[in-house]
């Protein structure tokens, strides 16, 4: 398991790399890219589950969830084009929540006399950026292929970090 983990990690940040390498190639093929993503999530959540006996039924359940949402991607066209059609409208949705989220805990922080001015900017530039990938989709493509770079890196982090914290350590003896 603990070999599996880095391998998977490894795959994972090149797999990221490769999105940052190669964005014509990304924006046209991120429900592959999501599929192999929910696909290397739910063999961890299960890998986790199993290995580590942590958890409950409900990680068992959206382990398998995710694994077969990743199948589903990678072998049926039209749900790769519908997902790719979708998944803009679904970030910048997300990303105008966060948006907002961030200008309330602001002005919660203001209020409170705490530094708010970076968490102003953060929602700020977050409903920006959302509006203009509403309005823009190809702008949407091009940050959604960038997200998932970043996405993937930071997996791949920490699978290789889990990974080396089940290595047993060696205690030099002097």
């Amino acid at each position: 398991m603990k070999i599996f983990m880095i391998i998977m990690g490894i795959l994972t940040i090149l797999a990221g790399i490769f999105c940052i390498a190669n964005p014509v190639f990304t924006a046209f093929s991120i429900s592959w890219f999501l599929g192999i993503l929910l696909i290397i999530s739910g063999i961890s959540i299960l890998v986790n589950y199993f290995g580590k006996k942590e958890g409950t039924g409900w990680d068992v359940f959206f382990g398998i969830l995710s694994v077969l949402g990743g199948i589903l991607l990678l072998c049926n066209y039209f749900a790769a084009l519908f997902a790719d059609m979708m998944i803009i409208y679904f970030i910048s949705g997300m990303i105008t929540v966060m948006g907002i989220t961030r200008i309330a805990s602001a002005l919660r922080q203001r209020k409170e006399d705490l530094p708010w001015v970076w968490a102003m900017i953060s929602g700020v530039l977050s409903l920006l950026t959302a509006l203009f990938a509403f309005v823009n989709p190809l702008f949407g493509i091009v940050l959604i292929d960038y997200m998932l770079a970043v996405i993937f890196i930071i997996q791949g982090i920490n699978l290789l970090l889990f990974g080396a914290m089940l290595l047993p350590f060696r205690k030099d003896k002097n």
